[in-house]
């Protein structure tokens, strides 16, 4: 290693950007270990007042390191980087972290760690704790961050699992979220003090009926249990009262779930999905401005994740953006090719801008990637409705109405209805969808350009009064 922080090094600087670190395992699969590092130890050094991190949405356009590290530091105004890799072999695990210099490119402080895999949480809290040592020596004072353990876990193989399937649960889709749930639950069992343990399962059940992966009386059951025991074992967990909180606003319990997220931010400012749950509530219940304020928010903290892009590129269209929603939704594409979430999102924000033909493509391609995908079904037969083509419609129709009924059945089918130019029907099957708590209701406005013909139709508003939502504003056309 190089000289130690702080010893003869030259005055540290107090402005910093943590750049994503390297995944340099042979198994692709470890690539949560690379995330989970970056995110664990920014998080540690933005709990010391005096260091300024540029947020993560900066510094994620240079994960490919193809810049030098003086232009980052010119165009970031920061004054020091940290740099990193790790690299999982057998069951051990080398991390190798330098601070350079943005003015020189000089390396003012180096290390590698070689240890056991179970020992990752030992190993982020030493680069956090040399980090901010070799801030504050220079300072004159003592480190005021606590940089343990992250989550509050005390079994290393327990935190392992956590971030594996935090990993899991940021890729969506059912598979995903069913392994997410393996690894939650594995680490819930090694360490059931952790909180966060708990939290991450109640997270992962609220989705899985999104995506056809479970009943959503029995889903939303466990995720309210696990929530509960969560906020339990930590009541001043942000990751608990954000996952209670998106519980109850799964349950349409729209002012008890704001009391848990604004708790949830409070409790922790920097906490990316207390920013995103909430500003899924403000977008579910109209107040739009502050949905994308939420989201742009999430966005910086976590500047890698394809839903926090692809959620504010809805929320930009429903406020009527539709030139900067296009621009979010095709970063949210960019940022993972293979998820179908943000393709679907794209194509929502296409068709409320009027543009058809596009917005087909980029359904179709959400449908290649998850052929059972009801929200994209039901736009794309409402697109192809619009165009003329009432025989795809009726064809996607047909294939919602195939078997039994699933999560979203009913309101995908309304989409298409309304294509169709057939309001009573589309009015019968949002009413079916209230019946069967479909999670269409918390995933997207219920007043979109789709169904905003409907606005004054007092059979619509029923429809908003049996969903709590008959105060919310209407979005401007």
């Amino acid at each position: 290693a190089s000289p130690a922080p702080g010893a003869g090094v030259r005055p540290a600087p107090v402005t910093l950007a943590v750049l994503p670190f390297v995944q340099r395992s042979a198994d692709s699969a470890d690539a949560y270990l690379a995330q989970g590092l970056t995110d664990a130890i920014s998080d540690a050094l933005a709990r010391d007042s005096a260091l300024r991190l540029a947020s993560r949405l900066a510094t994620a356009e240079y994960a490919e390191r193809v810049t030098s590290p003086k232009e980052i530091g010119k165009n970031l105004g920061v004054e020091a980087l940290l740099d990193g890799s790790v690299q999982r072999q057998g069951n051990r695990i080398r991390v190798t972290v330098q601070l350079v210099d943005t003015k020189t490119g000089a390396a003012l402080w180096s290390d590698s760690y070689d240890r056991q895999s179970a020992d990752l949480l030992a190993v982020q809290a030493d680069i956090a704790g040399a980090i901010v040592a070799a801030f504050q020596r220079q300072r004159g004072g003592g480190s005021t961050v606590a940089a343990g353990g992250r989550a509050g876990f005390r079994v290393a193989e327990a935190y392992d699992r956590y971030l594996q399937g935090r990993y899991a649960f940021g890729q969506r889709g059912a598979a995903m979220l069913r392994e997410a749930i393996g690894h939650f639950s594995a680490a819930a069992a090694l360490d059931s003090s952790a909180s966060a343990a708990w939290s991450g399962l109640a997270d992962a059940y609220v989705l899985l009926p999104l995506y056809g992966g479970m009943a959503v009386d029995s889903a939303l059951d466990q995720a309210l249990a696990n929530a509960d025991r969560a906020v339990r074992l930590d009541p001043a967990s942000a990751e608990a009262l954000a996952s209670r909180g998106v519980v109850h606003m799964h349950r349409w319990n729209w002012s008890t779930a704001l009391a848990d997220l604004d708790r949830a931010v409070a409790a922790d400012p920097r906490s990316a999905t207390a920013h995103q749950w909430r500003g899924e509530l403000y977008l579910i219940t109209a107040r739009l401005a502050e949905a994308a304020q939420s989201f742009a928010r999430a966005m910086e903290l976590e500047a890698r994740s394809p839903i926090h892009a692809a959620l504010y590129a809805l929320a930009l269209a429903a406020e009527g953006r539709y030139d900067s929603a296009s621009t979010a939704a095709r970063q949210a594409v960019r940022l993972d090719p293979t998820l179908a979430a943000p393709r679907l999102i794209q194509g929502a924000v296409l068709l409320y801008a009027g543009r058809t033909v596009p917005a087909i493509g980029a359904l179709e391609a959400a449908l290649a990637l998850e052929p059972d995908n009801e929200q994209a079904l039901g736009l794309l037969g409402y697109a192809y409705a619009r165009l003329g083509d009432e025989g795809r419609a009726a064809a996607i129709l047909a294939r919602l109405g195939d078997g039994p009924a699933r999560p979203n059945t009913y309101s995908a089918q309304a989409k298409v209805r309304m294509g169709l130019g057939e309001p009573d029907r589309a009015l019968a099957a949002l009413e079916r969808a209230v019946d069967r708590h479909e999670p269409f209701f918390t995933s997207e406005p219920l007043l979109t350009p789709i169904f905003r013909d409907l606005a004054q139709d007092p059979r619509l508003g029923q429809i908003r009064k049996r969903l709590g939502l008959d105060g919310a504003a209407v979005p401007p056309r």
